[in-house]
């Protein structure tokens, strides 16, 4: 009955922790807003949409508002060269992303302005749960390079467990 007892005592603390207290890894989490566009031509009043790339750039750039703007888009990549191809999702994100939630990676560096110039080359920042489950931990695979989407990126970081933004599992400029 105790070890019962301090088993579920241990389960509501952690989930209390996990939702109350520390809800988010980021610092500032408080301050930080997410926007999204409403469409009404696009149909009913839950069809949320986002915002074209362009459009995107237009509110970085006239924003008066806040301190920095970020934005992403999802999409599913191929990690070919290994002995079975995989599935990953990938998230690619304005260079500043990083910095802005301020959760630094747990090995490596994060996405820089440098990455995201025309002529720099193709970088990724790794997610934790892919780069244990994809590459067993092995902290050597920052500075290798992979293949996604037959496209190589030179793996320059990995994330620490508890950053799961946009859910994916490897981040690119």
């Amino acid at each position: 009955r105790l070890s019962l007892g301090i088993g579920g005592a241990t389960a509501i603390f952690s989930v209390l922790y996990g939702v109350v207290l520390d809800p988010f890894p980021y610092p500032d989490s408080h301050r930080m807003a997410v926007l999204v566009a409403h469409d009404p031509a696009q149909g009913g009043e839950a069809d949320w949409t986002g915002v074209s790339a362009p459009e995107f750039l237009d509110y970085q750039e006239q924003n008066r508002v806040f301190d920095e703007v970020i934005g992403a888009a999802e999409e599913t990549v191929t990690l070919t060269g290994r002995e079975v191809p995989e599935r990953l999702t990938a998230v690619h994100v304005t260079c500043n992303t990083l910095q802005v939630l301020g959760l630094p990676p747990l090995v490596g560096r994060p996405l820089t302005a440098e990455d995201c110039k025309p002529d720099a080359l193709p970088v990724a920042v790794l997610g934790h749960k892919a780069w244990r489950e994809k590459f067993g931990s092995y902290p050597g695979i920052v500075g290798q390079t992979l293949v996604l989407n037959h496209r190589p990126a030179t793996v320059v970081g990995i994330m620490p467990a508890r950053f799961s933004w946009q859910s994916g599992e490897i981040w690119l400029p």
